[in-house]
């Protein structure tokens, strides 16, 4: 049997059609998958980001969920990523799933 592929994102519209995209994908390619939404740091506050740092905001919980084996693997806007990643938790980038 195989393996559920868990993908973990926002919420948002954006992130929820970006993991769609993942995972129609990946399901060409005969795996089974899951999309898991994760409500991050960002998405709770009301305040300017700013005010709390700015980076890791949208990013943190899926990283947390990443590392407790919650998720296999975590879909989310680069322009969002801290400027140093954890060793531990690879960048994978396609350029094929660019936005034009």
């Amino acid at each position: 049997m195989m393996k559920k592929i868990k993908i973990g994102t926002r919420k948002s519209k954006l992130a929820m059609w970006q993991a769609q995209y993942v995972e129609n994908l990946l399901k060409n390619k005969g795996y089974l998958c899951e999309i898991i939404g994760i409500t991050t740091l960002g998405d709770k506050i009301d305040k300017p980001l700013y005010d709390f740092g700015g980076k890791g905001l949208f990013t943190s919980a899926l990283e947390e969920a990443l590392s407790n084996n919650t998720i296999d693997i975590a879909v989310h806007s680069v322009k969002d990523l801290s400027v140093s990643l954890s060793d531990e938790l690879p960048l994978k980038f396609d350029i094929k799933a660019r936005f034009c």
